[in-house]
């Protein structure tokens, strides 16, 4: 297989979307228990997070 044939195949498998709608499941009722997560774990993993994301002016704020 020529290094083309590898892009192209990589470019088909990786960009092509196969989902059809009948594989997506809808109104799936799953209790998932979540009463093990404290308000403190949520807090610390919320600060310790950190942010990158560019705000209004374009500069992220790792560089403020």
């Amino acid at each position: 297989m020529s290094i083309k044939e590898k892009r192209e195949l990589l470019v088909v498998e990786l960009f092509t979307s196969k989902i059809k709608v009948e594989d997506i499941l809808f109104n799936i009722s799953i209790a998932i228990d979540f009463s093990f997560i404290t308000a403190e774990d949520v807090c610390k993993a919320v600060i310790e997070a950190g942010n990158t994301v560019p705000g209004i002016d374009k500069v992220p704020i790792t560089i403020l």
